[in-house]
């Protein structure tokens, strides 16, 4: 039976976890050495932001060959998808007093 991505994370330990949120046209140099580096990296790595002007795949591809951390994305818009990532999580606004949502 394959084990999901919520099960490897949540379920195994109950301790707290840290979740990092990239802008992938923040992405550099200096942040990617962070992310390798082992002594402060976090647990989960999400990926996205509102306006987004490069590729997410390429994006994608840089983290994971520096490290191998769960990538989840965090989408702005239907163009910020990408079948490389280990999980997408999708956030709803619902309001009762404002009918856009």
């Amino acid at each position: 039976m394959k084990t999901s991505l919520y099960n490897k994370l949540f379920l195994p330990e109950k301790k707290p976890r840290l979740a990092v949120l990239i802008d992938p046209d923040k992405l550099n140099e200096k942040l990617m050495s962070l992310l390798s580096n082992k002594s402060n990296r976090p647990d989960i790595i999400l990926l996205g932001g509102s306006h987004v002007s490069l590729s997410v795949t390429e994006s994608i591809e840089k983290i994971k060959k520096m490290t191998n951390l769960p990538l989840i994305l965090f989408p702005g818009n239907p163009v910020q998808l990408s079948p490389l990532a280990d999980a997408v999580l999708l956030l709803m606004l619902l309001s009762g007093r404002n009918a856009d949502y």
